[in-house]
């Protein structure tokens, strides 16, 4: 019996997979797409409300704001989204006292 794993397009069991050359390409989401609150919030597992609060205090991702009444929709690009999640990520809860204390100092956002 051999260690190593051959994948099964390279063992002739066609029928089990797909060639790579048969697979489907993949595209980056456009970072410029721009998510609901909703949809937001479920992408950062959080409820809506605190999407709002996060707003108010300056602590969410970037938004933006479609009109200039309360009642106009917010919008959050993905790309900024995705720049916020990597901003606020940590190797050590050392480390992300340390980005928490930058974020506090003014190098949030």
């Amino acid at each position: 019996m051999s260690d190593t794993i051959t994948p099964p397009w390279m063992n002739g069991n066609r029928a089990a997979s797909i060639p790579p050359t048969e697979t489907a390409s993949y595209r980056a989401p456009d970072p410029n797409k721009l998510l609901t609150s909703q949809e937001t919030a479920a992408m950062l597992g959080i409820l809506n409300n605190s999407l709002e609060q996060w707003r108010f205090k300056c602590k969410g991702p970037r938004f933006i704001k479609l009109g200039s009444t309360a009642q106009s929709p917010v919008r959050y690009r993905l790309g900024d989204v995705l720049e916020w999640i990597e901003q606020h990520s940590a190797g050590s809860t050392s480390e992300y006292s340390a980005n928490a204390l930058r974020s506090i100092n003014g190098g949030g956002r």
